[in-house]
């Protein structure tokens, strides 16, 4: 049978069921067929039902009638129209959306198959559910835009996933492969049991992704609101695209870790031609592994919050490098350095800065290039080494004490209340050293410049500690004890403090 729109709609009376038993081709336009209230269709096994030009299943009643396929359904469209079935859709056969959108806008079930092909979108806006055996497929869209669907042990193996509002669960037992998702609102939660939830690419503007279970992603995760919830360890083997939103365990008091091969926050978002912004951006219970190669790069400035014991962990052989527009905060949590982490900007004429408010643990290699200002304020605990360029400066606050790290280049800072301490074999080969707080030496040093200006700069216990000065000397405050000062008759001298 064919039932084409025509100059008026056709009607199943309230109460009334139609069957189709062979094959029927419902063509859309200005009108179609309609439900009224408790009317039904069904479509018996061996028949198929074809949509096709928009045609759907619009009711005029309160959300009592029903169309129950035990055979095939088939919409066909062309992209511009899109067919909306307003009725309790239970599927328990074949469901395929060939081409063109299909709106499902009020409830149902699936006990049987839905196959969304290339060129098809289907669009949940109701409250819809996929039964265990029952399976949601396909090449195709799945768009979730109100209300909430559920596949509770479907296989479930819809290739592109978009949630602009509402709620889509997905409870798994096998492994789970997912070529795109992308979420603006409402919320994403993914329980895998058993085996591996595999994304190829994920991006979240909004709302909130809760995922249980192993899972791992194969290329770009971008995360630029919203939060995304992780209670297993993940991996992302392309690169973390950090713009904002909160990365968190979903699990209070685990700490949960993501691996990534590469980790980009980006921070070039213009608001004005005279204002700049930068999204919130925060960690939570996440130990951050970068494996390979990572980057911060700032167009003015910005800031990421490490909270409730998270950490950014840089592999030996992973470079970090942070390239500054005019500041990055790094607050709270730690950052544990075993590679390399390189604080970089643009020009060295631009004044730049950099401060890390959580801990810090260097086993590798810290590099603070040409014309950059980075402040640990609460101290460093290194093994490794610290390199700074010509015109960057390291402050460092809090209390440091180490017996290897090796510190060399232009200008430390020993900030107010802060604590020094250099012994063994730590060595300290710089040019310019600047004392508000307390500095333990442990050998010789030769400087360009040295300040003094409240605290205590102390020798190794005796006098043979030397510090030869070439240019400029300034005291005015402060004490030095126990130190042989050997100052270059060229040099500038200011201060009037007394040596001990």
């Amino acid at each position: 049978a064919t039932i084409r729109s025509s100059t008026k709609s056709k009607y199943v009376a309230a109460g009334s069921t139609l069957i189709f038993r062979h094959r029927a081709e419902l063509i859309g336009g200005p009108f179609s067929v309609r439900l009224q209230s408790s009317a039904g269709i069904i479509n018996e096994a061996n028949s198929t039902v074809v949509f096709t030009d928009g045609h759907g299943l619009p009711e005029d009643s309160s959300g009592t009638t029903t169309f129950v396929n035990y055979g095939r359904v088939e919409i066909w469209g062309d992209g511009g129209r899109t067919a909306s079935l307003d009725t309790d859709v239970r599927n328990r056969g074949m469901l395929v959306v060939l081409s063109g959108t299909l709106q499902m806008r009020a409830k149902g079930t699936n006990d049987g198959t839905i196959d969304v092909k290339p060129n098809g979108t289907l669009i949940l806006s109701g409250h819809y559910s996929c039964h265990p055996s029952s399976v949601l497929s396909g090449d195709g869209v799945l768009r979730i835009s109100s209300g909430r669907t559920s596949c509770l042990g479907c296989l479930f193996a819809l290739k592109t996933i978009t949630v602009t509002s509402g709620t889509l669960v997905i409870d798994e037992f096998n492994d789970t492969y997912i070529n795109s998702i992308e979420q603006r609102n409402g919320l994403i939660a993914v329980s895998q049991h058993s085996g591996l939830l595999t994304v190829r690419s994920l991006s979240l503007y909004g709302g909130t992704m809760r995922m249980s279970g192993s899972s791992s992603f194969q290329r770009q995760v971008l995360l630029s609101g919203g939060q995304l919830l992780l209670d297993a360890d993940s991996h992302v083997q392309g690169t973390l695209v950090f713009e904002g939103g909160t990365l968190s365990s979903s699990t209070v008091g685990r700490t949960t870790n993501l691996m990534v091969r590469s980790f980009l926050i980006d921070d070039s978002v213009t608001v004005s031609s005279y204002y700049y912004s930068w999204p919130n951006r925060a960690l939570s219970n996440i130990n951050l592994l970068v494996q390979s190669d990572a980057s911060w790069k700032t167009e003015r400035s910005g800031s990421l919050d490490l909270l409730s014991n998270s950490k950014i962990e840089v592999a030996t052989d992973a470079v970090f490098e942070v390239f500054i527009g005019e500041s990055v905060t790094l607050r709270y949590g730690s950052l544990l350095n075993r590679g390399t982490t390189k604080f970089t900007g643009s020009d060295i004429r631009q004044s730049t800065t950099t401060t890390v408010s959580g801990i810090v643990e260097n086993l590798g290699l810290i590099e603070i290039e040409s014309g950059n200002a980075v402040t640990f304020q609460t101290g460093i605990a290194c093994t490794g080494e610290v390199k700074m360029g010509n015109w960057s400066s390291l402050t460092l606050g809090g209390s440091t004490s180490t017996s290897t790290c090796r510190i060399f280049g232009s200008r430390l800072i020993a900030a107010s209340g802060s604590m020094l301490s250099l012994t063994d074999t730590a060595s300290l080969n710089i040019q310019d050293l600047y004392v508000y707080g307390s500095v333990q030496l442990n050998d010789s040093i030769s400087l360009v410049s040295l300040k003094v200006t409240s605290g205590t700069l102390t020798g190794g216990g005796n006098r043979n500690t030397s510090i030869s000065i070439a240019t400029l000397f300034t005291w005015s405050g402060g004490t030095i004890r126990n130190v042989a000062l050997r100052v270059d008759d060229k040099a500038v001298v200011f201060g009037s403090a007394v040596l001990q």
